[in-house]
């Protein structure tokens, strides 16, 4: 987290004359990114502390104290609420996993990024291009030898101009997991294939628990920096 911007959102919110709705949305949005990290959170306590011991160096005053008071009071109210409130799980064999995928597709607001071994399923990548089509954000990380196997799909999406990367590495890219809109995490065992509906015993998780969700965006933005563009040939 960037010390220099925290800083400025909690001075903000001590030269205020009252904390604003403004102001209020400006801490809870900063508290709600550390995703319930205590180390964060006690950061960001610490440094308020800070702020107001100069404060009250400079110029000691009640209302100092008082929105310390409130700032923690913030922290501990939005840390109280930060945790999940949508937990799912899914398991086959039968279509369970994947009503429970093409549900999370038709509800997408804003963005999609799917890091999966390989999409088979026609089911599924036309749910992909509905999402394309609706002018939201897609973006796909696959593995780079699944995509010459029988049946995948990732070239007919990569065609139809949905951005695709590939590990091009002797190893598997073997995550199989999503994000929906920054805010709701899918994975599990199920691979996006028909066969993983039809025989195979698998699992999928739905969360939106900002413990999870952070962490798989920061490795989806790694792997997206990491690995090369998929070339149509």
């Amino acid at each position: 987290m960037d010390e220099e911007y925290l800083e400025t959102i909690l001075k903000r919110a001590f030269n205020a004359k009252q904390l604003t709705n403004s102001r209020r949305e400006e801490l809870d949005q900063l508290i709600r990114y550390c995703g319930g990290d205590p180390r964060l959170l006690g950061h960001i306590r610490d440094l308020a502390f800070k702020i107001a011991v100069s404060k009250m160096m400079e110029s000691p005053s009640l209302e100092i104290l008082e929105r310390v008071e409130e700032i923690s009071r913030i922290i501990d109210q939005t840390l109280a609420g930060s945790y999940s409130t949508l937990a799912q799980v899914h398991f086959n064999p039968g279509e369970e996993c994947l009503q429970g995928i093409l549900r999370l597709f038709r509800h997408v607001k804003s963005s999609v990024d799917i890091c999966v071994f390989t999409i088979t399923d026609d089911r599924i990548t036309e749910a992909i291009y509905q999402v394309y089509k609706r002018g939201q954000s897609i973006r796909i990380i696959t593995d780079d030898e699944k995509i010459k196997a029988r049946g995948s799909d990732i070239v007919k999406i990569a065609h139809a101009g949905i951005p695709v990367k590939i590990d091009h590495a002797s190893e598997h890219m073997h995550h199989k997991f999503a994000i929906f809109d920054c805010r709701i995490l899918l994975t599990g065992s199920f691979n996006w294939t028909r066969s993983a509906s039809t025989g195979n015993h698998e699992n999928l998780l739905v969360t939106d628990d900002p413990r999870l969700v952070k962490p798989f965006c920061g490795e989806f933005e790694r792997l997206w920096k990491k690995f090369p563009p998929f070339r149509l040939e």
